[in-house]
C-alpha cells in the first residue's frame, strides 16, 4: 500500500498554496482573530487565541508571499501552523478540504524558483482531481515562513559553483553545452551532422544585423506549443514561472529578459532544453531554424544593454549577431537583492 500525504491548499487571489497536514494545527475563521489596532510591516496583524497557551500571532501569507488576496480580512480564514519556533498563523483567502496526494506525487522544488537564503518553498506536489487538468502546487515550508526564520547561507557546488569560461567559437560551445546524456559530437571542424539552434532574441536590430540567440541541438529536448505557466512568488525576474513537463516541475525562464534585451520578439514556443543534469523551459519565438555546423563566423563585442555575465560568447555571422546565453550561470539560484 502506498504511503499519501495530506494535503491543505490555501487560495491567495487565483493562486493557490499548500501546508502539509502534519504541520497544521488548526483553521479557524479570521473573524474569531483579535485584531492589532495598529500593525507596522512585519508585525502580526491580529492573535489566535489559544486556551492556556499564549495568543498565536497571525500574519497574512500575502504579506509574506508578495501577493494579493481577493477576500475581505473578515472573511478569510486562519491558518495555524507548528514550527520549532513556535507556532504562527497565516491568513489566506480560503482552504480546501484536506486532499489525499500520493507520496510519489511529491517532487523536489527546482532550485532556482527558491530564493537561497529564504527557501519557501519545500517542495511541489502533483494535484489531480476527476475531471480535471493535472496541476502541481507549491508546498510552503512553515519553519522557512517563520518570522523568527534565520536566513540561510547559500552553498554552491558542482557545477554551479564555478564560472563559466567565455567561448571563443560557435564549436567550442556546442562542445561546451551539450548535456552529459548528448549524443558523441565528432571531432573538431563539424560535420553535416552537427547543428545549432537559432532564434531571434529581438524585434530590433543590432547595427544592422538581426539579433539571434544560439544553442546547440545537443541540448534542445524538446519543441512544443507553450505550457500553463505556474507562477512563483519572489522568484527572480527573468523567471516567469514553472510548467508541469512530463510529471515534472521545470522553471520557466524568460531568456530575452534574463539577457538584458527590452525590445524582445513574440513568444509562441516554449523550447525544453538541458543544462548538465537538469531542464529548464525557454520562452521562445516561432521563427526557429537550426543551421548546419560549422559556420563563418568571428567574434564581435557584446551589444549595448545586454548582460555580458550571462552570455558565454557573441559572434557576427552574415547579417546577423549570434549570442550564446551562459545557462550554467542563469539556472544558478539567486538571493533577493544580491
Amino acid at each position: 500500500m502506498s504511503q499519501s500525504i495530506g494535503l491543505l491548499r490555501c487560495r491567495l487571489g487565483d493562486e493557490a498554496y499548500g501546508f502539509e497536514m502534519s504541520s497544521v494545527a488548526s483553521v479557524c475563521p479570521a473573524s474569531s482573530l483579535l485584531w492589532s489596532a495598529k500593525s507596522s510591516p512585519g508585525d502580526p496583524v491580529g492573535w489566535i487565541s489559544a486556551p492556556g497557551e499564549q495568543d498565536i500571532p497571525a500574519f497574512r501569507l500575502g504579506d509574506c508571499l508578495n501577493r494579493v488576496s481577493s477576500e475581505m480580512e473578515s472573511r478569510q480564514q486562519a491558518v495555524v501552523v507548528k514550527t520549532s519556533l513556535g507556532p504562527q498563523g497565516f491568513l489566506v483567502d480560503s482552504v480546501s478540504h484536506v486532499l489525499s496526494i500520493p507520496a510519489e506525487h511529491v517532487r523536489a522544488c527546482p532550485e532556482l524558483l527558491n530564493d537561497p537564503a529564504r527557501q519557501l518553498f519545500q517542495s511541489v506536489m502533483l494535484f489531480r482531481q476527476s475531471g480535471q487538468t493535472d496541476s502541481m502546487n507549491l508546498v510552503l515550508s512553515p519553519e522557512r515562513l517563520h518570522r523568527h526564520a534565520v536566513p540561510l547561507t547559500p552553498t554552491c557546488s558542482g557545477e554551479r559553483g564555478g564560472v563559466s569560461p567565455p567561448v571563443t567559437s560557435i564549436g567550442a560551445e556546442h562542445s561546451m553545452n551539450r548535456g552529459a546524456d548528448a549524443a558523441p559530437l565528432a571531432k573538431s571542424g563539424g560535420t553535416p551532422s552537427e547543428r545549432i539552434v537559432l532564434f531571434p532574441l529581438a524585434n530590433t536590430r543590432v547595427d544592422g544585423h538581426e539579433l539571434l540567440c544560439g544553442l546547440s541541438v545537443a541540448q534542445v529536448v524538446e519543441i512544443l506549443e507553450p505550457l500553463p505557466i505556474i507562477p512563483v512568488p519572489l522568484a527572480p525576474s527573468h523567471v516567469a514561472g514553472f510548467v508541469m513537463w512530463r510529471e515534472q516541475p521545470l522553471p520557466v525562464l524568460q531568456l530575452s529578459r534574463s539577457l538584458g534585451v527590452i525590445d524582445a520578439a513574440t513568444t509562441s514556443r516554449m523550447m525544453i532544453v538541458r543544462q548538465g543534469h537538469e531542464f529548464i523551459a525557454l520562452l521562445t519565438s516561432q521563427a526557429m531554424r537550426a543551421r548546419r555546423l560549422p559556420l563563418p563566423h568571428q567574434p564581435c563585442p557584446t551589444p549595448t544593454g545586454l548582460d555580458s555575465a550571462a552570455i558565454l560568447g557573441t559572434f557576427q555571422s552574415d547579417s546577423e549577431v549570434l549570442v550564446v546565453p551562459n545557462l550554467s550561470q542563469l539556472a544558478r539560484p539567486q538571493s533577493l537583492g544580491a
